[in-house]
């Protein structure tokens, strides 16, 4: 302790303050802090001492070792720290606080921040206050006050700078005019010019920020007193006569050179100097209206002489402008006509390159965006613009119409890939059913060309941008690998005898195989569809189907009871390459071959009908080769004989006969010609014309007489041929009758259709007599022969018969393999099968698809098609509870396989429970595998007003569809499946219709196509299933009818699970597998 007097001065690190003054006379200091003090009250003497005692901070180190150590965060962080860095968070809070008005002071504070963060890293801990984030936003505040002051800094020295420069121009300017006087007008305004500018830029700076405004108007108005003083002596200079005398010239020259201007561009030059010209004339006109003249003539004649020579200036632009539109107008039409040629090359190009829609859209932009430069370019052109708009016009209705095309193609491509891919999809599930174990499904869906097609087909789809039909493809063929994975499952837990029976329980079923679909059968003296499988018969009443009953019977276009498919195929070779090309053939077998691999419809066998066609071929092309015109059919020769000789004239035989040879050389020397069509339809026509008057000839013999006149006029050694057959006919006729009367009964008779019948009788007569082998063709021959006795003829002596034999097809025609064939009657009648018979049946085809499509579109089959849910699983619950249920109901009413079977049918059955239990989707699963059609019938739709089973009863639309349904499925009666679905929403009533199912009567009364019907359904396999919901929709419990209860089999879905809580439970669990992609096989 010490003994003079002291003050105690107690110092606080952490704010850095002195606390008061304590004046003492002596004091001490022990090991925990406390400060015991002698107080110095005054100076005299004294026995009795006060002491105070003080609890202080100051504690020893070893007392301050001694005390429990912390468990805080301030007690991590340690007392020394925590005071230096809380003192120094005081500082620039103090600092903050006392206010900053220096960047120093901002920038020692930014500094504070950045010292205080970095020493004591424990400030940014949050439960310590997260001081350090306080911190850097007083360290950002600061520097961006330090960035102002910079910034106002900048623009202060800018300022400073832009007012001395402006300063040292106005003096520049004044030294200049005030040294040396200007000689010339044009000195004085320029120099006036720069000075006013100079004066105008002064006060431009003057709104600059910061800047120095006493000192800018202090020069300003040196400025203005300079301009006046200058002024002044430039008037002075100005008002002598030869002032301006400069500026004319330079006018002149002006007006000179715009007159001179050759292009556009050359005119920019002289505008800026007819510009600066009139700016300086115009700084004068100011100067001399601010000076302060006493003389006012003196002030008049200058403006006088300023405006003259202004004047020039606006004759000189005027002439300029003049020039430059003339020329602008020349270079612009030339400019645009080269702009638009170029557009249209782009346009094209934009076309050919716009192949997907999104293109077309970028193609449109890039156009419209050149065609705005255009319009900005020759906006100065009124017709120009119009073109333009045209031209946007016809732009955007070529790219709209290309990408209209475009999204048609896409969308009909789409729709192709789609309808090909359902196709395919369709060809899968069936394969899919044949598949014998897990491995060659496996095979099968990695490995085959269908799913890959498929595939490829959803890839394709997606690059067409229908993501969605793309999805739903993969999802169809994921779904036919699981139900493939199902099929096969349950093909070896359920059925049995190779696929034939199905187990349900402790019943076996037979497992129809035939897939449902419509057909056309004969039924009485017409036709009926039918669906496969089933009773169902409704007659074809179609009037323009009748008219192709002659097709019925046919199975194939290229053939008929009449006509061999092997003599179509060679007689349309022969129409398609002519006899020699036939005959000059290398490979006529690969000919032929390929021709029946091309008509794939025409139910050509590999191996069979081209061996047949070859060898029909090789038969008749000799016969060919030597017949001549006998190649035309005799019926047809002969009316062209009679037409010839009866019904023309010398000048029209010359004419035709001279047309003929002329075109038969056009044709020899440049190929063929449709003028020689033409000239047969023109003889066709004259010789139908006169057929209809002179004698019974068809439309067709009519084309064939016109052929063959046509041939006979180019190709015949001259007149008309008459074949062997025909020539010796009438030769043993001749000999036979002897005695002139015939020739005189026929020369009586004026009448050519008379004479025709006179002399058809007499050799008709002599044939039958004879025994003579007579065709119709050889008879009309030789009757014609007989009226034209005066027509030049020549003999054809070619054969005109021919047999093929090894054949290897069957036909009516075809006897041991053999087949007659006679050249003429070959080409006439597989020409009218091509033209008649071919075409109608094709009609006939294109008719009955049609008939079946639209009766199969009104029947809904794909709605009577059942699919089994691609998430069901058939799990134990399914395996030994339901489905044993609902194989004993299903055993009363189809009646099950084996020596148990059933002649008594009969029953219903009928499944209640709440929804969600799966009651559609186990009639879908058991009808599927059944192979039975499932006609869904909707209780709601139906409603209570609905009680009998005709639909004209039905109170709406929807209702009547649905009592269509019921009838269907009646009238469908075998292998039918007949569900009604939420029956409790129907009436009682309409349900006890179906109580006579329940007994072997097995008799229902309904209305098919508006007429009542009574069903018998006794030894039908047909079998009907309702599914219900134990409460009705409000909210009371569904009673069904007690006479339909009491006959039907009647389970609860819920009650039926008594003692099988531990596969009701699994259920959950395997139904669960589905979602699993690594567990769903196991399902």
């Amino acid at each position: 302790c010490g003994e003079s007097r002291g003050l105690l001065l107690s110092y606080n690190t952490i704010r850095k303050e002195v606390a008061n003054p304590l004046p003492c006379r002596g004091w001490a200091l022990a090991e925990d802090g406390t400060f015991t003090v002698l107080r110095a009250d005054g100076d005299e003497p004294a026995q009795v001492h006060p002491v105070q005692l003080w609890h202080s901070p100051y504690v020893s180190d070893t007392h301050a070792a001694a005390a429990p150590a912390g468990s805080g965060p301030l007690a991590r962080v340690g007392n020394a720290d925590l005071v230096r860095g809380i003192s120094a968070c005081l500082s620039v809070a103090g600092a903050v606080g006392e206010g900053i008005t220096t960047a120093e002071g901002y920038r020692a504070l930014a500094a504070s921040c950045v010292r205080a963060a970095d020493a004591h890293h424990w400030l940014g801990e949050a439960d310590l206050g997260d001081l350090a984030g306080a911190l850097a936003a007083v360290r950002e505040t600061a520097e961006q006050v330090l960035a102002e002051y910079e910034t106002v800094r900048d623009l202060t020295r800018r300022a400073a700078e832009a007012r001395d420069e402006a300063a040292e121009r106005i003096a520049s300017v004044v030294r200049r005019l005030r040294g040396e006087a200007p000689k010339e007008a044009a000195a004085w305004v320029r120099g006036l010019t720069e000075l006013r500018h100079a004066h105008g830029h002064l006060l431009t700076v003057k709104e600059m920020r910061y800047a120095d405004a006493p000192g800018i108007d202090a020069l300003a108005a040196e400025a203005e007193e300079s301009l006046a003083e200058l002024g002044r002596r430039a008037v002075a200079f100005l008002a002598r006569e030869d002032a301006f005398d400069a500026q004319r010239a330079d006018v002149e020259a002006l007006v000179a050179d715009a007159e001179a201007v050759a292009t556009v561009a050359e005119a920019g030059p002289v505008a800026v100097r007819l510009d600066e010209l009139a700016d300086g004339l115009r700084t004068v006109t100011d100067v001399v209206a601010e000076l302060d003249m006493g003389d006012a003539t003196v002030r008049t004649a200058l403006l006088e002489r300023v405006a003259a020579v202004l004047g020039g200036v606006n004759r000189a632009r005027a002439t300029l402008d003049a020039r430059r539109r003339a020329l602008l107008d020349r270079e612009g039409r030339a400019e645009f006509t080269a702009e638009t040629a170029l557009l249209g090359q782009a346009v094209t190009a934009a076309l050919a390159a716009a192949d997907t829609p999104e293109r077309c859209d970028d193609q449109l932009a890039r156009l419209l965006a050149r065609l705005e430069d255009l319009e900005s370019r020759f906006a100065e052109f009124d017709g120009f613009l119009a073109e333009l708009a045209d031209k946007r016009t016809e732009i955007y209705d070529a790219l709209a119409a290309r990408k209209q095309a475009l999204s048609d193609t896409r969308a009909r491509r789409a729709e192709q890939l789609a309808a090909s891919a359902a196709r395919i999809m369709e060809t899968i599930t069936r394969r899919c059913a044949t598949l014998a174990d897990a491995d060659a499904v496996s095979t099968y869906f990695a490995s085959d060309p269908m799913p890959a097609k498929v595939r490829r087909t959803a890839d394709e789809l997606r690059a067409l941008g229908d993501s969605v039909r793309a999805e739903e493809l993969d999802g169809h063929l994921k779904s036919a690998r699981q139900e493939a994975s199902r099929a096969l499952r349950d093909r070896t837990d359920l059925y049995a005898d190779d696929g034939r029976t199905l187990r349900l329980g402790a019943h076996r079923f037979a497992v129809n195989t035939q897939p449902l679909d419509l057909t056309l059968v004969p039924d009485g003296d017409g036709l009926a569809f039918a669906l496969t499988g089933t009773d169902y018969r409704s007659p074809v009443t179609d009037p323009d189907f009748a008219a192709t009953r002659g097709h019925w019977d046919r199975t194939l276009p290229s053939e008929s009871p009449g006509v061999y498919r092997a003599e179509h195929l060679a007689a349309r070779l022969l129409r398609q390459h002519g006899a020699s090309a036939l005959a000059d053939a290398d490979d006529l077998p690969a000919l032929v071959r390929e021709a029946a691999q091309e008509a794939y419809d025409e139910g050509y066998e590999r191996g069979v009908h081209d061996h047949d066609a070859t060898v029909v071929l090789t038969a008749l092309l000799p016969l060919y080769e030597k017949a001549g015109t006998l190649v035309h059919e005799p019926a047809a020769r002969a009316a062209a004989q009679l037409f010839w000789a009866h019904g023309t004239t010398p000048e029209t035989r010359d004419s035709w006969t001279r047309r003929a040879l002329s075109l038969a050389r056009a044709r020899d020397t440049f190929g063929l010609s449709t003028a020689i069509g033409d000239l047969e339809e023109e003889l066709a026509g004259a010789l139908d014309a006169w057929t209809r008057t002179g004698s019974a000839t068809g439309e067709d013999t009519a084309r064939a007489a016109a052929a063959y006149l046509f041939h006979e006029l180019t190709a015949g050694p001259g007149g008309l041929v008459l074949g062997a057959g025909t020539r010796t006919l009438l030769e043993k006729f001749r000999r036979t009758v002897g005695s002139p009367a015939y020739d005189e009964d026929l020369a009586a008779l004026d009448d050519l259709a008379a004479r025709g019948q006179l002399a058809e009788a007499w050799i008709s007569s002599y044939a039958a007599a004879t025994g003579a082998d007579l065709t119709p063709g050889d008879l009309a021959e030789a009757v014609a022969a007989e009226l034209c006795p005066d027509l030049p003829r020549y003999d054809g002596d070619a054969p005109p018969t021919a047999t093929a034999e090894g054949l290897l097809g069957t036909h009516p025609r075809i006897t041991g393999g053999r087949l007659a064939l006679r050249l003429d009657e070959f080409l006439a009648r597989t020409a009218r099968f091509a033209a008649h018979d071919v075409p109608g049946f094709r009609a006939y085809q294109r008719r009955r698809t049609a008939l079946v499509g639209a009766e199969r579109a009104r029947l809904r089959l794909d709605d009577h098609r059942p699919r089994v849910m691609s998430a069901f699983v058939r799990n134990r619950l399914v395996d030994e509870v339901y489905l044993p249920l609902v194989g004993d109901s299903l055993a009363k009413q189809l009646g099950a396989t084996g020596d148990g079977k059933r002649t008594d049918t009969g029953g219903l059955l009928l499944l209640l429970s709440p929804p969600g239990y799966g009651k559609t989707t186990l009639v879908e699963y058991v009808a599927e595998r059944l192979g039975l059609m499932l006609v869904k019938v909707g209780g709601p739709a139906l409603g209570h007003g609905v009680t009998s089973l005709d639909p004209a009863d039905a109170p709406n639309a929807t209702a009547r569809q649905e009592v269509e349904k019921i009838n269907f499925a009646l009238a469908s009666a075998n292998n039918t499946l007949l569900y009604l679905d939420d029956i409790q929403h129907t009436s009682p009533e309409l349900l006890q219709k179906f109580i006579p199912l329940c007994d072997a009567t097995r008799r229902v009364d309904g209305v098919w196509n508006g007429a009542p019907r009574t069903y018998d359904l006794r030894g039908k396999r047909f079998a009907v299933c309702m599914a219900g919901n134990p409460y009705t929709e409000s909210g009371a419990r569904f009673q069904v009818p007690d006479m339909l209860a009491n006959r039907a089999d009647v389970w609860n879905l819920g009650d039926v699970l008594t003692g099988k809580e531990e596969a009701f439970a699994l259920s959950f669990l395997e139904n669960a597998l589905t979602a699993n992609p690594v567990l769903a096989p196991l399902a």
